[in-house]
């Protein structure tokens, strides 16, 4: 027989079971929540290394094209630098010392991305027509100096240029100060004059 005591201690444990099987009821809704919050964070946390691995690369190929940039740059600077120093030596800037100094340089070897060296004299309006008779004289017959200007400004045509290339020589002539761009980027070097 059972005694009151012994009902009261089964009974406990009974409950404690129920109570052990609620719990467990729950158990693995709480695994599956604990897994994908640390799914979640794992994640975040590759999300924010890749983030920070694709800024480093960037900072570093931005770093790297910055300075080819500033490289090229300097190599321009460098070509201008020695065509102002041809031109100001007391060289006459005609046509074949200008191609003979251009070829010198090898500028399609050193710079394959320039197309082109000119130079372009600055001509008063009033010495235009002998400007055009010496381009003409040179062996340039058809040159004229476009787009047409009128009145007392000075002009900027091409006058030399190189390589000569047909594409090139289509530009012979071209009047600089008469684009408003290139006046602009010709006029500080205009006031030093």
């Amino acid at each position: 027989m059972s005694t009151p005591a012994d009902k009261r201690s089964s009974t406990g444990r009974f409950d404690n079971l129920r109570k052990r099987q609620h719990w467990l009821r729950h158990l693995p809704w709480v695994v599956l929540a604990a897994t994908l919050a640390g799914s979640w964070q794992l994640w975040r946390n590759a999300e924010q290394n890749a983030w920070r691995e694709r800024k480093v690369e960037f900072d570093l190929r931005l770093r790297e094209a910055a300075a080819q940039i500033k490289q090229r740059m300097g190599e321009y600077e460098q070509l201008l630098y020695g065509v102002r120093g041809f031109l100001s030596s007391g060289h006459s800037p005609d046509h074949r010392a200008f191609s003979t100094y251009i070829h010198s340089l090898e500028v399609a070897r050193v710079l394959p991305a320039v197309e082109a060296v000119s130079y372009a004299p600055l001509v008063p309006a009033d010495h235009l027509r002998a400007h055009l008779a010496a381009m003409r004289s040179a062996g340039f017959p058809g040159y004229h100096v476009y787009p047409p200007q009128g009145g007392a400004e000075p002009l900027a045509p091409m006058a030399c240029i190189e390589p000569q290339t047909p594409g090139n020589m289509r530009m012979l002539g071209l009047n600089a100060l008469a684009d408003p761009a290139r006046r602009l980027a010709l006029l500080p070097g205009l006031r030093r004059l």
